[in-house]
């Protein structure tokens, strides 16, 4: 999964120095606040989560929308 992530350069010239021609970071660490509307998945990524939580989603899929599942089944 990918996930864009913006540091600012004030973040980047706290955790760098210059050392002549180099530039040396320390790692950077930190949590990052996202939307879940903000998130977007790729086929792999929902494979995977399908694979991971199998039985909840087919629990919910039935319980919530099992009318549209039959619609789908039955063309």
């Amino acid at each position: 999964m990918m996930v864009h992530v913006h540091i600012s350069y004030r973040k980047l010239e706290e955790l760098c120095e210059a050392d002549g021609e180099y530039v040396l970071c320390r790692d950077y660490e930190d949590v990052v606040e996202i939307q879940p509307e903000e998130v977007e998945f790729d086929n792999l990524d929902i494979e995977d989560i399908v694979g991971e939580y199998f039985d909840d989603i087919v629990k919910i899929i039935l319980r919530k929308y099992k009318h549209v599942l039959m619609k789908r089944i039955n063309g």
